[in-house]
């Protein structure tokens, strides 16, 4: 593995992967017995549950779900995407097929002009995803090509109840496109899906979309407590689920364009990743 890493992100890794010592990296002066607490934030269910809300607006999403930290929420998200891009320019991948199961809910994440709404952990093992199937539940093959930001984690994170899972993270706002075909793998269908992206320029404006959300975070979090709370997904949450998405949309497809041009010179210069 080449790429360095500060401390920060490892923290974010360790968090990601349910190990709450990553704590000590972001709050040095917090208490070990309170580890497991300031930690619920930082978990990949509740990063993935917001992400996903605000582009989503699914209230099926806000069970337990906790915004209290939403800065350091969207900065881990930020940051480990970032960590991400750097990760797969450094490292050239070395996988093949990777595996998934998906809620059938998330599947139009796939559709033409989809993109993941949340970070997607996959594993190198078609039999090893088996164990997370249920009824809501569709397993998925990705085929990557191209420029792909990624994390190959257990090679990072070690000791983790996952290490045997062989996972590969990819972080959000990634168009993938299911290709139709299928294939069988232990009795279950996995429909295969291409992750292919040239993360062209749009009209970004970051600095405007920052503006915004700065604005209006604390109503967001205040709305939030609300839903959480009722599982109602009022019109002005609406409206803030939107200025949200927006900001971390064009936050990342901005960052990931900035690398996908990196990746180009890369393959131009003849070092083809």
């Amino acid at each position: 593995m080449y790429v360095e890493i500060t401390n920060k992100e490892l923290a974010y890794l360790k968090l990601y992967k349910g190990k709450d010592e990553g704590i000590k990296y972001l709050y040095p002066d917090a208490e070990e017995e309170m580890y497991w607490y300031y930690a619920i934030d930082y978990n990949y269910n509740n990063i993935n549950s917001l992400i996903n809300f605000v582009f989503t607006k699914n209230p099926n999403l806000l069970k337990n779900l906790s915004v209290w930290r939403l800065d350091e929420m969207l900065d881990m998200v930020f940051t480990l995407s970032d960590f991400a891009c750097r990760f797969a320019i450094e490292n050239p991948r070395e996988f093949g097929n990777l595996y998934r199961m998906e809620h059938k809910d998330n599947l139009n994440n796939y559709a033409a002009d989809g993109m993941m709404t949340s970070f997607k952990s996959t594993s190198k093992s078609n039999s090893e995803v088996t164990v997370f199937e249920d009824n809501n539940s569709v397993g998925l093959k990705f085929e990557t090509e191209g420029f792909i930001p990624y994390i190959d984690i257990d090679k990072i994170v070690k000791g983790t109840v996952f290490a045997d899972e062989k996972e590969i993270i990819f972080p959000p706002c990634i168009q993938g496109n299911i290709t139709g075909e299928k294939v069988n793998y232990y009795n279950n269908d996995f429909i295969c899906v291409k992750l292919q992206d040239d993360f062209e320029m749009e009209s970004y404006n970051c600095e405007n979309s920052k503006a915004l959300y700065e604005q209006i975070k604390t109503d967001f979090v205040n709305e939030m407590t609300k839903a959480i709370k009722t599982g109602d997904v009022s019109p002005k949450l609406n409206e803030y689920c939107q200025i949200v998405s927006t900001y971390i949309y064009q936050t990342l497809r901005h960052m990931y364009n900035n690398y996908y041009k990196i990746y180009q010179n890369d393959k131009i210069q003849g070092f083809s990743r």
